[in-house]
């Protein structure tokens, strides 16, 4: 909420339409899982107070660079769903159009519905954006992902030429990751120019920290690691930093990742842990604030979010919650 009306300070009200609502008391969506006291994250995050101010548009796309997705009646239940959230990806493990699961890794699911999921429907779980697109490009056949097809999928979701040989109508604004694994820090490593490039596009790529306990100073997380991404810790419900996840001068913000509901295979819903669910918490949010204003850059809505976090931990940034815990 602090990003969003410091957004109404900054650039006015052509923007941000001065409405009755911003006045009123904050949105309390009726899915189950929030209505019955399961999802901490929202309220931890402010999220219903912003959602007084915007919901998210479609106009906005988060690209989802993870595992294969699964059709869901809380996300997108069918390719007919007039409802539904996905819009056209790729699979850069089969090297095709469709990159949707029906079995296997539905890590890439979880993530999309922490993003995404539909809102305020009776049902399961809301998404941080009640109107987003998310464009889901497979890069994980199983528990471990093919550095290839990651690098091609960044050049994807930013609209760049890559092993696809084709690019989306439209690039993502926002990249979520969720993935990653020890490296080696060098300017010129593949990962990170893939993702400057993407910034100068204008995708802002969201990296998960890794939950090895380490600190990524002695023991290089890729691609969190990168200055070129946004590098998500993880806190737990008591927001104290969660005991898997990594540290050090590399992150960049924390955000909620244990106790995290969402969508799964089977129109089921389970609970996960990890910096990979604390990560889309920081895309879904910069999703929301992209809806106010389609113009900002990169560097401008990673400015917003570090900038309205809220200081938790030592004063001023720390090893474990960066610049701050995420603030809707």
């Amino acid at each position: 909420i602090e990003a969003l009306e410091s957004y109404r300070t900054n650039y006015g009200n052509e923007q941000v339409q001065h409405t009755h609502y911003y006045y009123s008391s904050a949105v309390q969506p009726d899915d189950t899982k929030y209505a019955t006291g399961n999802m901490w994250n929202i309220d931890a995050i402010n999220l219903p107070e912003a959602w007084e101010i915007t919901k998210g548009s479609k106009d906005v796309i988060v690209a989802v660079i993870d595992g294969g997705p699964a059709y869901h009646k809380d996300i997108m239940s069918s390719p007919t769903d007039p409802d539904g959230k996905y819009i056209q990806g790729y699979d850069f493990v089969s090297m095709d159009n469709d990159p949707f699961i029906s079995s296997g890794n539905i890590h890439g699911g979880h993530v999309a519905g922490t993003i995404g999921a539909k809102a305020n429907n009776g049902e399961g779980v809301v998404g941080k954006n009640w109107e987003v697109s998310i464009m889901p490009l497979r890069v994980c056949p199983g528990r471990s992902c093919s550095g290839n097809a990651i690098l091609n999928a960044i050049l994807y979701a930013a609209g760049l030429p890559n092993s696809s040989g084709t690019v989306p109508s439209r690039p993502a604004d926002v990249m979520n990751m969720s993935l990653g694994g020890p490296g080696y820090d060098s300017p010129n490593h593949p990962y990170n120019t893939a993702m400057q490039d993407a910034v100068s596009a204008g995708t802002l790529p969201v990296c998960a920290a890794g939950n090895d306990g380490k600190d990524t100073d002695v023991t290089f997380f890729a691609p969190c690691g990168f200055d070129s991404c946004m590098c998500v810790s993880a806190i737990s419900p008591n927001l104290s930093p969660a005991g898997f996840t990594n540290y050090g001068s590399h992150i960049d913000i924390s955000a909620p990742g244990v106790q995290i509901w969402s969508t799964v295979l089977n129109d089921r819903y389970e609970a996960w842990q990890g910096t990979s669910m604390a990560s889309p918490h920081v895309a879904g949010v910069a999703g929301l604030i992209k809806s106010l204003n389609p113009n900002l850059t990169p560097q401008e809505l990673r400015d917003f979010l570090e900038q309205t976090s809220t200081d938790l931990g030592n004063a001023g940034r720390d090893d474990h919650f960066g610049v701050g815990f995420l603030n809707a």
